[in-house]
Order: structure tokens, then C-alpha cells, then sequence
């Protein structure tokens, strides 16, 4: 007897002709999958349980290798997306991985997973390549869309007040044993009332970025400096919890509410592949949940849209490592050549070791205020903040979703969050001195040149090609080192990237200084979706 790994997921599971069963839409006709009764595309409600075709083509494909959380299977399992004829693409396992190249035509088959309490075959869905001279599913590319940026007056409401960052502090990122989320929250927030001059009632609001800390993790911290009676928001955002919490201070700030408001986030994270609580547990246990796998995918698809290949993966990850030598905040201070890159261990294809961050441990905290710092030097301002949410149907969104449309043409969070925060800032792309930018992994960042209008789109493998966003190229990216040298507490990222940007904007990074910074931008992306993009100026 064999049952499914979710219920609703296969019609037919004991017969030799099991279907997917997917949703379609009363009102736009599209498809979803797994079946769900509200159209995650148009929200209308009623949406039918329908079968879906058995055959379909691989478009993008790699390997998990290692044993991911909560996988019940065997290893290794190939993972990719499948677009069936009727115009949805699905996340799916892929039998014989080794024979699926893109645009290989694929069928539906059954794969055992385990055994349940009953003695039951728990099975999951996969596609296969299909035999030689299979006829492929009628499918079609869309372009890729094009982001594009001009330059744009600033939006930004003639009453609203100038935002400073009064002052920042930050607890170095990496691993500490024997300390605990809230003893490092407590540095980075003390060394940033220490610049700005306040004490206790010197702000009248916190807010706290975090997604490991558990309940109320700001109130311990501030409870433990005796700073609270004020309001005090947690803020999760995924890996924009930061910025999300940058936004709604510097909002608060902006508009009146209040006068100087404390910001800060940090984290503890699990060793190993990150485990979320996003993922339903069948996910898990199918393999369908593997973050890394998704990264590769992502991967896989800029190297066919932009020409990327292995060594410009490899050349992110060196010119990181490289800035992040002289970065005492930084996880790991050491270079990396290309060569040693490339042969450091595969991880998901064409990711290797080298070419992913490691989740750490660290805090960083930004004190906002509307009246101009007595702290000396260069002032900086918030010029935006701002935060965007997914559209549904990228089947690789960061949203994670197992279907999407056959549609290229759909705006990322990432682009939504760009656009609305050069019109607020009235800067483009071509005013910005530096950037730190979300580099999870080395494709996440080439990809992030694109979706944030840095190049032109399917350009980012050339623009690390040629230099272009070195130490000494014509846009600086990541003079911290990023989050491949820095490493990535979740909640403390974001911040860490407006700290960096900061001390850039005022001259002091050191031996990171970037000549004559004076417009900066900060991104971060991740599980939500999540986008939030920051720009500084000098003020």
C-alpha cells in the first residue's frame, strides 16, 4: 500500500497512472500546485482540484548531496524546475539527475521515501528524463524582463523631516561560545549610544530585527541595560529583519512621532543548513525544502540568462574574502584564489563551499535621529527605506514557492524594493559611490547587480569579469567582505551593511575606505519574501 507524502498531493498512487493535482482558478484560469482553494494569483476564491500533465521539460537542474533537515530519503536526490505545457512550473526531485541537462523532456514518475507507522510506501512525486527521441511538452521561454531604472525625482513628502544616524555600534560576526544573543546585542547597542551621546530616556522607541531569538528578545536586552519603558518592536523580516526595522524607525522619525530612535539586531544561529520553521514538515521530509538547492537553481538559470560561468561564481567569493581581510568584524579574514574556490567541495551544483555564507553569531545597532549629530565629522542621512514583499509566480522567488507561472516577466522583491527607493531618494543607480549588497551566495550577488539596476540585465557575469565592482573598479560591492566573509546572523545583517556604509560614507573604514563615498545603498533579500534596500547620503 503506498500513500503520499501530503494528501491532495497524487490521484491514482496505487495504480500505474498516479496524476498531480493541482488548483485552477474560476476567474484567471491559472494553475497552482499543490492544489489550494484561493488563487494565490488573483485571490479569487473556489479554485478546482485538476490533474496535471505527466510530462513536462527540465529547465534548470542540480544535486543535493548532503543530508538536508528533517529528509527522510536517500542521497543523493536531484532537485529542479519542470514546466508543463499548460503554462506552470514546478519545484520538483528529479530521478537520474545525470541526464537531466535544460530543456530535457521529463515524465512523471513515483519515488519511495520511507515507511510509515503502518507499514505504508510513503512516495513523493519526481520527473524523469524521459528516452531519446521522447517528444518534449509544448512549452515556451518568455524574455527575461529587463529592470529598468531612470533617474526619478525625489518622491519624498516636503514635510517630512531629515533622518541622521546619530551613531552605530556592532559586535563582531562569527562564532562565541559562552556568549549569549543578548550579551552581544548588548555591545553593539551600547557602543551605538556611546557615539550618539544618549543615555537612559535619550530615545523614546527601539525596534529589534531578529528571527532566532525567541519572544521578546529586544525587551531582554534592553531590560538588561535598564533602558526600557519606551516602546519596543521585534521586528522578522527573514533575512530583511534589519532593514524592515530601519524602515519603521526612520519612518517614525521622518514623520514626527519621534525624535531619536534606537535600532538593532542580532543573532545566535544553528551550525549547519538553516532550518526554518517556513517550511511545512511533509516539505522536509520530501526533500522539498533544501535552501541551498534553491541558490543553486538560481545559479544554474543566471549562468544560462547572463553568461555566468563557474570562475565568475569563484571571482565573487576571492573579491570578498579579499575585502574582508581588513575587516576586524569579520568572520573570516583570509583570501581565497579562484583555483582554491573551485576546488573547494560542491555543496548543490555549481555551488561549492566557498561560494556560500556561513549563518554565525552578531549584533549591530543604529541610533536615528531627526536633529543633526554633535558626534564631529561627516553627517549621514537616510535618504530611503524601504521594504517589499513578493508577486506571486517565480517559481525561484525567495518566497520558496513549489509552482510559478511560465513567465519571466515578473518583477523580484528585490527590483520592487530599488525602484520605489531611488524615486523616494531621487538617486539612481549611477550616483551610488558603494554598495553592500545581499551574498548569501556568489550568485545571489551577481544577481542582486542585476535586479538593483547596477548593470545591464545579463550583464553581472562581465561586470565581475572586468573589475568593475572591486576595491578599485567603478562601483565598490561589498567593501565589508559581505556575508561571505562576515558570515550571516540573520538579524544583525542588514545593520551590519549600514554600519559598513556609515563609516564609508564619513571616511573612517580604514583600509576598506572607498574614495570619496558619498551615496551608498544596502540590500538584503530573503525567506518571506522579504527585500529591503537602505540609501545614505552625506548629508
Amino acid at each position: 500500500m503506498r500513500v503520499p507524502l501530503k494528501e491532495g498531493l497524487l490521484s491514482n498512487v496505487n495504480s500505474s497512472a498516479p496524476h498531480l493535482l493541482g488548483g485552477r482558478c474560476p476567474s484567471c484560469a491559472r494553475l497552482n500546485f499543490p492544489a489550494q482553494s484561493v488563487c494565490p494569483y488573483c485571490a479569487a476564491d473556489g479554485c478546482e482540484t485538476v490533474p496535471l500533465s505527466e510530462r513536462g521539460v527540465i529547465e534548470v537542474c542540480t544535486t543535493v548531496i548532503n543530508r538536508p533537515p528533517g529528509y527522510e530519503g536517500s542521497l543523493p536526490f536531484g532537485f529542479g524546475v519542470v514546466e508543463l505545457p499548460e503554462g506552470i512550473r514546478l519545484i520538483s526531485r528529479i530521478a537520474d539527475p545525470a541526464r537531466a541537462m535544460p530543456g530535457t523532456p521529463a515524465h512523471l514518475v513515483i519515488e519511495s521515501l520511507s515507511s510509515d507507522s503502518e507499514g505504508c510506501e510513503v512516495i513523493t512525486y519526481a520527473f524523469a528524463p524521459s528516452p531519446a527521441g521522447a517528444a518534449p511538452a509544448n512549452t515556451q521561454q518568455s524574455a527575461p524582463s529587463t529592470p529598468h531604472f531612470s533617474p526619478a525625482p525625489s518622491t519624498r513628502h516636503s514635510a517630512l523631516r531629515t533622518v541622521y544616524i546619530a551613531g552605530v555600534g556592532i559586535h563582531p560576526f562569527g562564532r562565541f561560545e559562552g556568549k549569549s544573543v543578548v550579551d552581544m546585542g548588548q555591545a553593539a547597542v551600547r557602543m551605538a549610544l556611546k557615539e550618539a551621546g544618549k543615555e537612559r530616556g535619550g530615545f523614546q522607541a527601539a525596534y529589534c530585527g531578529t528571527v532566532y531569538s525567541g519572544v521578546a528578545a529586544g525587551h531582554k536586552v534592553l531590560t538588561s541595560l535598564g533602558l526600557t519603558g519606551m516602546p519596543i518592536m521585534n521586528v522578522e523580516a527573514g533575512c530583511a529583519s534589519g532593514g524592515a526595522a530601519l524602515g519603521l524607525a526612520a519612518s517614525a522619525i521622518a514623520t514626527g512621532r519621534y525624535d531619536c530612535v534606537l535600532v538593532f539586531g542580532m543573532e545566535k544561529m544553528p551550525k549547519g543548513i538553516i532550518r526554518s520553521s517556513f517550511f511545512e514538515s511533509w516539505r522536509e521530509q520530501g526533500g522539498l525544502a533544501v535552501t541551498p538547492a534553491y541558490f543553486a537553481l538560481r545559479a544554474q538559470r543566471l549562468m544560462r540568462d547572463s553568461g555566468v560561468t563557474p570562475e565568475h561564481l569563484a571571482q565573487v567569493s576571492v573579491k570578498n574574502h579579499k575585502n574582508g581581510v581588513h575587516n576586524p568584524y569579520a568572520m573570516f579574514r583570509k583570501e581565497f584564489s579562484v583555483d582554491g574556490v573551485l576546488a573547494s567541495p560542491m555543496v548543490c551544483d555549481p555551488l561549492r563551499l566557498y561560494m556560500l555564507c556561513s549563518p554565525n553569531e552578531g549584533a549591530a545597532a543604529v541610533v536615528l535621529s531627526a536633529t543633526p549629530p554633535a558626534n564631529g565629522g561627516l553627517r549621514v542621512r537616510i535618504a530611503a527605506a524601504t521594504l517589499r514583499s513578493h508577486l506571486p509566480g517565480n517559481v525561484l522567488g525567495e518566497h520558496t514557492p513549489l509552482s510559478g507561472l511560465a513567465d519571466d516577466d515578473i518583477a523580484s522583491p528585490t527590483e520592487l524594493a530599488a525602484r520605489e527607493a531611488y524615486e523616494a531618494a531621487g538617486f539612481g543607480p549611477q550616483d551610488l559611490s558603494v554598495v553592500e549588497l545581499q551574498d548569501t551566495d556568489s550568485a545571489r550577488e551577481l544577481l542582486s547587480y542585476e535586479e538593483l539596476g547596477l548593470c545591464p540585465q545579463g550583464a553581472a557575469g562581465q561586470w565581475i569579469a572586468d573589475g568593475r565592482t572591486e576595491m578599485s573598479g567603478a562601483l565598490p560591492v561589498n567593501p565589508s567582505g559581505g556575508l561571505l566573509s562576515k558570515g550571516e546572523p540573520l538579524g544583525a545583517s542588514g545593520l551590519g551593511q549600514v554600519v559598513e556604509l556609515y563609516w564609508q560614507l564619513r571616511g573612517t573604514a580604514g583600509p576598506r575606505q572607498v574614495t570619496d563615498a558619498r551615496v551608498a545603498l544596502a540590500h538584503t533579500v530573503g525567506r518571506g519574501a522579504n527585500a529591503s534596500v537602505v540609501i545614505l547620503t552625506r548629508a
